[in-house]
């Protein structure tokens, strides 16, 4: 997404790439983390078109009510029968952690339990 971006006339000065995740979920959190230590609210959270549900429902859940997120969609010309796929096996990701949450009783915006989660997938935390 950085290239698309300077593709598409953003500067590079104005881009934070976030590189320590492995998936959606740790793509939020970690991102998130950068966002809390410059004090930013508003988040505009950039993503191809057949990940735009999934991604959303992480970057809701794990930076909470307090930030105000916007979504841009970047169209991937995918064939509808390969998008289709994918957004099936996105959904089935997704309903698996929206239970590891409720299981966990893991609410919005609780960066302390979501990163329990994550130090199991990710060795920045060992």
């Amino acid at each position: 997404m950085g290239d698309y971006a300077i593709k598409n006339q953003i500067s590079q000065e104005d881009i934070i790439l976030e590189e320590e995740s492995r998936d959606t979920q740790g793509n939020a959190y970690f991102t998130k983390q950068l966002v809390k230590k410059n004090n930013w609210k508003n988040v505009l959270v950039v993503t191809s078109d057949f990940h735009l549900l999934k991604t959303k429902f992480f970057f809701d859940f794990i930076y909470g009510p307090e930030y105000n997120i916007q979504y841009l969609e970047v169209n991937s010309n995918l064939p509808k029968e390969k998008t289709r796929d994918i957004s099936k096996s996105e959904k089935k990701s997704q309903e698996i952690m929206e239970k590891i949450y409720t299981e966990n009783k893991i609410q919005k915006g609780e960066d302390k339990k979501i990163k329990v989660l994550l130090e199991k997938f990710y060795s920045k935390f060992n």
